[in-house]
């Protein structure tokens, strides 16, 4: 589907966009006095666990990550031992709930939006409430790529049914985040999956020279 329709069928961009921006900005202000806070999404490689994947790409970029990209599947219902390390060791876990079965399979927006799965969305909407962080959280990252999930109203209907459950469990430790694609949010037909990403050295230089840059300009200013 081109992404520019995608976007006017869902109607959620303005306002995951809106969320993410805004609150990025409010909690470096409370708490770096920066522009916004920095955090990834780690792949480990080899027989790596993901705490010393995100341990490697932190010394790589000379600084801590304050927030940390976590994904969990549909069958993930207390926050993984990856989030709690996460959030005890200071850094905010950004949560992705896919509608997606570990092993394998999607679970239909439609479905969701029904109230079919109402029991299981509240058992996870209250273990979050029972977890004693805060942390950024959506439903279903980029649904662009699965279109076997629903439809794009489908989507959007799937989406607000699990943020009206969490608000009647009272899971108030979470900001709510609508994560769609780049492309969808640059207006591009093109997809993501055809760009080849950058290698994790490539990533890391070039975190460091931005750096670099900063903390010159930081230098220059204070002088």
């Amino acid at each position: 589907m081109e992404r520019r329709e995608f976007i006017r069928r869902s109607m959620l961009t303005v306002v995951g966009a809106g969320v993410a921006a805004s609150t990025l900005a409010d909690g470096a202000a409370a708490s770096t006095q920066s522009h916004c806070l920095w955090g990834a999404g780690v792949q480990p490689r080899g027989g790596e666990s993901h705490e010393t994947a995100i341990k490697r790409l932190e010394n790589m970029v000379d600084r801590k990550l304050k927030i940390l990209r976590c994904y969990e599947d549909w069958e993930d219902m207390a926050p993984t031992n990856y989030v709690r390390w996460a959030a005890h060791h200071g850094r905010i876990p950004y949560v992705q709930w896919h509608g997606r079965h570990a092993g394998g399979g999607y679970v239909s927006w439609g479905a969701i939006a029904s109230g079919a799965f109402d029991d299981h969305i509240r058992a996870k909407a209250d273990a979050i409430r029972r977890f004693d962080h805060r942390l950024f959280f959506g439903f279903h990252h980029e649904p662009e790529r699965d279109p076997q999930s629903g439809s794009p109203a489908q989507f959007r209907a799937a989406w607000q049914r699990v943020r009206h459950i969490f608000d009647q469990v009272g899971t108030r430790n979470v900001t709510w985040v609508c994560a769609l694609e780049a492309s969808t949010l640059r207006g591009s037909k093109s997809s993501s999956r055809k760009r080849k990403p950058k290698s994790t050295a490539k990533f890391a230089a070039s975190a460091k020279r931005r750096c670099r840059r900063r903390k010159s300009a930081a230098s220059t200013n204070e002088s």
